[in-house]
């Protein structure tokens, strides 16, 4: 079979779609995992022994992303990062904007062209072959291309690293964005073709490494208090 990215006919590996490092926080006793489908009518956990996987790449672009993997890894979990921590934000500097960068795109489009039904409203549309493009040339492209955001989200002043939610999409002031939940961050990419229009653009990752990360709680967002809902019914 071809391999997606590169599209060479080549033996394919199974692909994380969401890396590995998420999981492992969700990890409950049995080491299965509990992944929480979003609110589009699906109401069922799903357990599982390993994140899903699906085979997408071969093996040579299957380490290429590895190495971003690694990068974004160390990031959130590993090596200390140069950041000013306020009350309402945290400023990151000096992030390496192609490797971060890369990574995001990488992951949605790895959804959009997964058939797993847990990233069934992640879909590229027509923009699927301009970031595998973007991919494959190592090309991270301008910070509103595809513009990645992120918001840190707390309960009661604590982390939420155990959770991983279906990802879908939402509008942003009139602007398509997919959405995930990982690393107890909001993750959030503009995928509209007038992206360069965007007001809260000062939020994308900046080539120079620079990210404003906003500062919410669970309780006073849309998506956790719909959840909470949800878990009680």
């Amino acid at each position: 079979m071809n391999c997606r990215l590169c599209l060479q006919p080549k033996e394919l590996r199974k692909s994380h779609i969401i890396s590995e490092f998420f999981y492992k926080p969700v990890y409950i006793e049995s080491h299965k995992l509990k992944l929480i489908p979003n609110f589009h009518g699906i109401k069922k956990y799903r357990n599982l022994q390993k994140g899903i996987r699906e085979k997408l790449l071969c093996n040579e672009c299957e380490q290429l992303r590895s190495s971003w993997e690694k990068y974004v890894r160390d990031v959130f979990f590993g090596s200390e990062i140069e950041a000013l921590n306020t009350k309402t934000q945290i400023k990151i500097r000096n992030l390496e904007y192609q490797q971060f960068k890369l990574f995001g795109l990488s992951l949605i489009w790895l959804a959009s062209i997964s058939s797993e039904p847990f990233f069934s409203y992640i879909n590229l549309g027509p923009h699927e072959e301009k970031v595998r493009k973007m991919i494959f040339k190592r090309d991270p492209g301008l910070p509103h291309e595809y513009g990645l955001m992120i918001i840190a989200v707390s309960l009661n002043n604590t982390s939420i690293e155990d959770l991983i939610m279906q990802p879908d999409e939402i509008r942003v002031d009139g602007h398509r964005c997919l959405r995930f939940f990982l690393g107890s961050c909001l993750w959030l990419f503009n995928v509209s073709s007038h992206s360069h229009l965007f007001g809260g653009k000062n939020y994308f990752l900046q080539k120079d490494g620079s990210l404003i990360v906003p500062k919410k709680t669970a309780e006073n967002l849309e998506l956790f208090q719909k959840f909470a809902l949800q878990v009680t019914l």
